[in-house]
């Protein structure tokens, strides 16, 4: 089962290239706020109640016919993640180990991830100027 969260960041089943939403299965999810605050509550309730909650999740992506994903946003699975993680490896190339340049600015490389097919890609802009810009998926 591929869980995801989309639009106004509703819990959804991905079903072959279709979303159904199951939002209504996890307990207290229609007091939450349609946020990434209430979104990651939504989503720590969850991830730990979801033995409890898998059947009811399953059953209902079963028996509903869902959306096209491509008619949805997709949101990050964790809007408000602890933590970010960069692995250098990413930016290696395989064969050298030197450091290669994927594109000059985040700008060119979330240009770069749409052209992959890879859509919902934005530019993060740091609160502060001397920190970096980030490139988002979701």
């Amino acid at each position: 089962m591929k869980l995801m969260l989309f639009d106004d960041y509703k819990l959804g089943v991905l079903r072959g290239d279709r979303v159904v939403d199951v939002t209504r299965q996890v307990p207290d999810a229609d007091r939450l706020p349609k946020t990434p605050i209430g979104a990651e509550a939504m989503m720590e309730n969850v991830i730990e109640n979801f033995e409890a909650l898998r059947s009811k999740l399953e059953s209902m992506a079963n028996q509903e016919g869902g959306v096209p994903v491509s008619g949805v946003r997709i949101r990050p699975p964790l809007p408000r993640p602890p933590d970010a993680l960069c692995a250098f490896s990413n930016y290696q190339d395989r064969d050298t180990n030197e450091p290669r340049m994927v594109a000059d600015s985040p700008y060119e490389l979330a240009a770069e991830i749409r052209r992959s097919g890879i859509g919902n890609v934005a530019v993060v802009r740091a609160p502060y100027p001397d920190e970096p810009e980030l490139v988002g998926l979701g």
